[in-house]
C-alpha cells in the first residue's frame, strides 16, 4: 500500500509539474494577446455614441449600482476578512491611531519650519523630519483602502458585486495617496510654505483645489471603476460614461487653476531666468485641450481610448509633481549648504578683521556678523542649477517614456 501511495504520488506531482509548465505558457499567451489588445483597441469604438437611448438608461442604471445587496454583501465580507486576516485588523488599528494624532502630528509639521532661513539653526533634518511626519498624515485612508479592497476579494462571502467593490477601492487607493500627499505638502505652515518658501496665497489656493478634486474627481472614479468591474465587455454602462466626464471636467477645472498665466503654479514658481512662466499659456492648453477631447471621444463611444488615456494623463500630472518635489527638496538641500558656507565665511572674516583689530592695539569692539537672510534658490551656484535642471529633464524624459510606451 505504502508503495502504491509512493507511487501515485510521484505521478501526482509530475501532473502538477506538467500543469504548471501550460499555465505559466498560457499566461504569457494571455499577456501578449493584452499587448495586442492594447495597441489596436485604442482606435475602436467600444460603446455607441450618446443619445436620447443614454438618457433613459442612466435612471435606472444608477438606481442599480445603489442597490443595497452588493453594500451589505461588502459590509459582510470586510467584517469576515477583518476577522480572518489579522494584518487587516492590524492596519485598521495603526490607521485609527493614526487619525486619533493627526492634530497633534500637524503641530509637529509646523514647527519643523521655526528654524528655516536662520543660518545658525536651520537644518536640512528639519525638512526630512517635516516629509516623514507628513508621510504618518498620508498613511491612514491609502492602506486601509488599498489592503481592504485586496482583502474583499479573498473573503469566503465575496459576491462578484462586492469583488468589483473591492477592485474599484484598491484601485483608488493609489490615486487617494498622491493626491493626499499634495494636499499634505502645501499644509499650512508645512512643507511647502516653510521649506520651500512657496508663497502663502499659492499654497493656500493649490490646498483649497485639492480638496475640491478630492471630492469631484474622487467619486466619480471610484463608481466609474466599480461599473467598468461589474461589465467589462461593454466598458461599464453609461453611468461609468457620465461618471467619466464628472471626473475628466474636475481634473481640467483644477488644471485651469493651477495653470491659470498670473496667477498659476508655474508663474508662482518661476524663478528669475526660468523660462517656465513664458509657457504658462502653451501649458494651459495643454492642460485644458486634453480633457477636453477625452470628454469628445467619451461622448462618441471610444470610452476604452479616453479612459486609458486618461489614466495616462493622469500618472503623467503625478510625475511632474514628484519631480517638482524632487527639484524643490534638492534645492532646499543646496540652499541650507550654501548658507551654511556663506556664514562660516562671513564668521571667518570678523575673526580676521578682529584678530587684525588687537594686533594693531585698536580696543574697538567689532560688532558680531548678523544671521543672514536664507539665500535664494536663484542666488544658487549656477552650475549646481544647470545639473539639477538636466537630471530632472533626464528624469522626466524616462518617466514619460515609462508612462507612454505602453
Amino acid at each position: 500500500l505504502m508503495r502504491k501511495v509512493l507511487s501515485a504520488n510521484t505521478t501526482y506531482i509530475r501532473a502538477l509539474g506538467e500543469q504548471d509548465f501550460e499555465e505559466q505558457q498560457l499566461i504569457s499567451t494571455a499577456d501578449e494577446f493584452n499587448t495586442f489588445l492594447t495597441k489596436r483597441l485604442m482606435w475602436v469604438r467600444s460603446a455607441n455614441a450618446v443619445g436620447a437611448k443614454s438618457v433613459q438608461l442612466l435612471p435606472e442604471q444608477i438606481s442599480a449600482f445603489l442597490a443595497p445587496d452588493d453594500w451589505i454583501n461588502t459590509t459582510a465580507a470586510f467584517i469576515e476578512r477583518l476577522f480572518a486576516a489579522p494584518v487587516l485588523a492590524l492596519v485598521l488599528l495603526i490607521s485609527i491611531i493614526l487619525l486619533w494624532q493627526a492634530r497633534a502630528i500637524k503641530k509637529a509639521v509646523r514647527a519643523t519650519g521655526r528654524n528655516v532661513g536662520n543660518a545658525l539653526t536651520d537644518s536640512y533634518l528639519d525638512t526630512v523630519k517635516a516629509v516623514g511626519l507628513s508621510f504618518l498624515l498620508i498613511l491612514p485612508w491609502p492602506l486601509i483602502m488599498g489592503l481592504g479592497g485586496w482583502e474583499l476579494n479573498q473573503a469566503v462571502y465575496s459576491t462578484e458585486g462586492s469583488r468589483a467593490i473591492g477592485k474599484g477601492v484598491a484601485a483608488l487607493s493609489t490615486f487617494l495617496m498622491f493626491l493626499l500627499s499634495a494636499r499634505v505638502i502645501c499644509l499650512e505652515g508645512g512643507i511647502a510654505h516653510a521649506h520651500f518658501r512657496w508663497p502663502a496665497k499659492l499654497v493656500a489656493g493649490v490646498r483649497q483645489g485639492l480638496n475640491r478634486l478630492l471630492i469631484t474627481f474622487t467619486i466619480p472614479a471610484f463608481v466609474l471603476v466599480i461599473t467598468v468591474e461589474q461589465n467589462p465587455a461593454n466598458m461599464g454602462s453609461e453611468l461609468s460614461r457620465f461618471m467619466f466626464v464628472i471626473a475628466t471636467i474636475a481634473l481640467a477645472h483644477f488644471l485651469i487653476k493651477l495653470l491659470k498665466p498670473g496667477t498659476g503654479l508655474l508663474e508662482n514658481l518661476a524663478k528669475e531666468g526660468d523660462a517656465r512662466a513664458g509657457l504658462s499659456i502653451l501649458w494651459l492648453t495643454i492642460g485644458v485641450g486634453i480633457p477636453a477631447v477625452l470628454i469628445v471621444a467619451a461622448l462618441a463611444g471610444y470610452l476604452y481610448s479616453a479612459r486609458t488615456l486618461l489614466q495616462v494623463l493622469v500618472d503623467t500630472f503625478w510625475l511632474l509633481l514628484g519631480l517638482l518635489f524632487a527639484r524643490e527638496m534638492i534645492s532646499r538641500w543646496l540652499v541650507v549648504l550654501r548658507q551654511r558656507l556663506v556664514h562660516q565665511a562671513r564668521v571667518a572674516e570678523w575673526k580676521a578683521a578682529r584678530e587684525k583689530l588687537e594686533d594693531n592695539g585698536e580696543d574697538e569692539d567689532l560688532p558680531p556678523p548678523a544671521d543672514e537672510p536664507m539665500v535664494d534658490v536663484t542666488n544658487l551656484d549656477a552650475d549646481a542649477r544647470n545639473l539639477l535642471k538636466m537630471s530632472l529633464i533626464i528624469a522626466l524624459i524616462i518617466g514619460l517614456g515609462a508612462i507612454w510606451s505602453p
